[in-house]
């Protein structure tokens, strides 16, 4: 049987080719150990988590969210007063 620690990490991943083709790890690991035991000896690259695909749009968001987390970081650190921003 596969080490449970791998089944906490990626319960939901699944096998991108073969016998199981599009099925949960975890679920063929129920019914099917031994696949799991011949994959893991045979061809561990089918049991890698895979990484995920982003578009641009997604990689615009991400990095426009970090620098507007980095922008509020920074404005939490270094407060100025009313007059400072407003020339008051």
């Amino acid at each position: 049987m596969v080490t449970a620690f791998f089944f906490r990490i990626f319960p939901y991943m699944r096998f991108p080719r073969g016998k199981y083709k599009g099925r949960l790890i975890s679920e063929v690991e129920r019914y099917d150990p031994g696949y799991i035991r011949w994959c893991k000896e045979n061809t561990p690259w089918m049991l890698n988590q895979p990484k995920p695909q982003t578009n641009t749009a997604e990689q615009e968001f991400v990095s426009d969210y970090k620098e507007q987390q980095k922008l509020t970081e920074y404005l939490r650190n270094n407060p100025i007063t009313w007059e400072e921003a407003f020339g008051d």
